[in-house]
């Protein structure tokens, strides 16, 4: 009920804000750029707004069976990017607890992000390594223990940029790796080695302001889920690099 209450009152702040831009030159150039403005932030402010106020979920357990202690998230959850931040910032929520927040670090020296669970404790830390063929991030826990390493791959082809990820333990060996599919959406298949299922996560075609990944986890063993967090952090910090880098360049 609060979600429609919010969006009600975002509509009837931006019928009046371009109201009140209309009585303005309506040939001024000012005029059309503050009226985009307006939608844009009013959308902006109401997709804030929408975000649901979820309990934090009760303190983080170790994961039976897992080496490196992950915190228990549930087997199905939401990754949601949040707006009006000055770095990527993302919610892990479900329909019922707050398990946490992934932030991107504002000064270093490689893209980094830090995931804190809903008691505000470093659970796991992410950074692009500096000297690399390629892209790979290095994912470490609380105490600074190295979980594992994410390296990207990107095949540019004329039509679409593809990204594929192999997911590396501790020592260097090879957990998985995820197959993406785009078919009206964006979707990660995160499988082990020898092909057994891990997670997917998945990436609607259309989200308005904010990316928001559904993801489902089938083994919490095999990978460090914290690993598969990371994947949609960056995934999502990667395009909007890259929607503002070929803005830029359309802009000059």
């Amino acid at each position: 009920m609060h979600k429609f209450e919010n969006l009600r009152a975002v509509f009837i702040i931006i019928l009046f804000l371009l109201g009140f831009a209309k009585n303005a030159e309506a040939d001024s150039s000012f005029s059309k750029t503050c009226r985009t403005l307006v939608v844009c932030s009013a959308l902006a402010i109401g997709m804030s707004g929408c975000d649901q106020k979820l309990p934090p979920a009760p303190p983080p357990s170790s994961v039976p069976g897992s080496a490196s202690g992950a915190i228990n998230l549930p087997s199905h959850f939401k990754i949601n990017e949040k707006v009006l931040t000055l770095t990527d910032t993302f919610a892990i929520v479900d329909d019922t607890y707050s398990y946490g927040t992934i932030r991107q670090a504002f000064f270093a020296l490689s893209k980094s992000f830090t995931f804190k669970d809903a008691q505000e404790n470093i659970q796991a830390t992410a950074r692009t390594r500096l000297i690399t063929f390629g892209t790979k991030i290095d994912v470490k826990d609380g105490s600074g223990k190295l979980i594992g390493s994410i390296e990207e791959e990107i095949l540019k082809s004329f039509l679409k940029v593809t990204t594929t990820y192999r997911i590396e333990g501790p020592n260097g060996e090879i957990l998985g790796q995820s197959e993406k599919i785009d078919f009206l959406s964006t979707d990660f298949y995160i499988t082990t080695k020898d092909g057994k299922s891990v997670a997917r996560i998945h990436r609607p075609m259309i989200n308005l302001i904010r990316d928001s990944w559904t993801v489902d986890l089938t083994d919490k063993v095999s990978i460090d889920p914290r690993l598969v967090l990371m994947i949609a952090a960056y995934k999502t910090s990667t395009d909007n690099d890259r929607a503002a880098e070929s803005s830029s360049s359309s802009g000059k």
